[in-house]
């Protein structure tokens, strides 16, 4: 599989790695908690309160706990690039989720070419 990226708040291609979603649930690993990455990049995105953040946090730790990343509807929607890129069209979260936790795995995903 090629490169993973997603597309930023600001419009550029970053590796999934670099997202906000993946260090959240990176953070979350190591300290149980990963709030302070996700309401950075809440903040940052939408401007929302503090307590509309907490939710997006608490809605997102949800998502982690009920991820099957063998259920088909669940499969993040990839656009795959001839030089073997591939930018999430649909599901960073998911994508995210799925690059922190369970890389050793094939991704399942729905793939869309150039």
């Amino acid at each position: 599989m090629g490169a993973l990226f997603f597309q930023s708040f600001r419009g550029m291609l970053l590796p999934i790695a670099e997202s906000p979603h993946f260090e959240f649930v990176i953070a979350r690993q190591a300290v149980g908690d990963g709030r302070a990455a996700w309401l950075e990049y809440k903040k940052a995105q939408h401007g929302t309160s503090d307590e509309e953040m907490v939710g997006f946090a608490h809605q997102f730790n949800l998502m982690i706990h009920q991820l099957d990343v063998d259920n088909k509807d669940m499969r993040p929607i990839l656009l795959k690039f001839l030089d073997g890129r591939l930018v999430i069209v649909d599901g960073a979260h998911r994508a995210a989720i799925w690059a922190a936790l369970y890389s050793s795995k094939p991704l399942p995903a729905l793939f869309l070419s150039e």
